[in-house]
């Protein structure tokens, strides 16, 4: 196999993606186009309150990373308890899947996984830049694979058909670094290279924090990528590559805003010039898309409907949780979602806007929250999960 890296300043090798006749184009300056009352519940039938269990084996400090596998909440915290947890679809915990350490089958600090359903495996990336493989049934390790390679990093793994895929950023970056690469599941090595970054993400291809990554739909059978300046979210679907949906609008951040401005600057800029860039907060079943951007400093949501292509801009309220207006709400930003809908996780920040939205009586009657959530919502336990399941 040719490396990678011999391979990063030659453009020509980077692969095109396929062409898709059923793209969505959004115009996010169309007027008269508002949400005018859509909320979550014209998408989601009901909320299921799934609290955590709480002892020592199942305690975590951060949810990083979530996906579901057979009905389980598989869940990475990469900061605290560095440790990845299985629990099934009440929360009852079911087992750890690896340990920290520096022998066989351990990680010294897990940044995120992804799960091969045809193999029943689940990859777990390392800071360190190696990936352990392990039986996601049962957690029993399997092998290795050294990832690393003299000036790269990767922090974002995704599996799709049995191809996975990772994010790739060099240490000295250039306009037409490829944001995207394919790895070997057998040996580690770079297979292919996509996404040139100069034309599909303004030539910046620096790591950017994020939420949850840069794949979503991770438990489903298509993902997407996108990254922080990418007006295009990408498809991942039986081991192709295409334009999902495409942005238009006279305030995209371009390559030129990137290479005018100071990096210390950058924030300010986007702001005070309103310019658009972030997509976040994805979400898709068979209906509709939802997700969000940034205009400037604000936020904004996008919903297509996928059976009329009508298209809804502005703010979706969160109807299905609320009765009435709370004082704080949880904003719809789903940790991840399946094909019975999206799960939102109940963060130590949105923990106590939760118990005065509880306190106040404003939340949906159809929302029960018994004892044991109360209890998750504590300051010292494990939070829960809010499952919002499709109509």
């Amino acid at each position: 196999l040719t490396s990678c890296l011999s391979l990063r300043n030659d453009r020509s090798e980077v692969e095109k993606i396929s062409s898709n006749a059923n793209t969505y184009v959004v115009d996010l300056d169309e007027k008269g186009v508002g949400m005018n009352g859509f909320g979550s519940a014209d998408i989601f039938s009901s909320i299921r309150v799934i609290p955590l269990e709480n002892h020592s084996e199942s305690l975590f400090g951060e949810l990083t990373s979530m996906q579901i596998y057979d009905g389980n909440l598989v869940i990475l915290d990469a900061h605290k308890s560095k440790s990845l947890f299985v629990f099934d679809r009440e929360g009852k915990f079911l087992r750890r899947i690896g340990r920290t350490g520096a022998g066989p089958g351990e990680y010294l600090k897990p940044i995120d996984f992804t799960i091969d359903k045809m193999n029943d495996e689940i990859f777990v990336l390392d800071a360190a830049q190696f990936i352990n493989v392990y039986n996601v049934r049962t957690g029993l390790y399997k092998r290795t694979l050294s990832i690393r390679e003299p000036g790269t990093v990767v922090r974002y793994i995704q599996m799709e058909n049995g191809t996975l895929y990772s994010d790739r950023y060099v240490f000295e970056p250039s306009h037409s670094d490829p944001l995207l690469q394919s790895i070997d599941v057998e040996t580690g090595h770079c297979k292919a290279l996509y996404l040139n970054a100069a034309k599909y993400n303004c030539g910046w291809n620096e790591l950017y924090a994020t939420q949850y990554g840069f794949f979503s739909g991770r438990s489903t059978s298509s993902p997407v990528f996108f990254q922080v300046f990418m007006n295009t979210i990408i498809k991942m679907d039986g081991g192709k590559l295409f334009p999902y949906v495409v942005l238009k609008s006279r305030d995209l951040t371009t390559n030129k805003d990137l290479q005018d401005v100071d990096l210390n600057s950058l924030n300010e800029y986007l702001f005070s010039n309103k310019k658009v860039y972030n997509i976040q907060a994805y979400f898709e079943n068979d209906s509709i898309i939802l997700f969000s951007y940034n205009r400037g400093n604000s936020n904004q949501s996008v919903v297509i409907n996928k059976l009329t292509e009508e298209i809804k801009l502005g703010q979706v309220s969160n109807n299905l949780l609320y009765k009435s207006k709370a004082r704080w709400t949880l904003p719809i930003d789903f940790v991840a979602f399946d094909e019975s809908g999206g799960y939102l996780y109940v963060d130590d920040i949105f923990k106590p806007y939760l118990r005065q939205a509880i306190a106040d009586g404003v939340i949906h009657p159809s929302v029960s929250f018994n004892d044991a959530a109360l209890a998750a919502l504590a300051d010292d336990s494990n939070s829960l999960i809010l499952h919002y399941i499709n109509r």
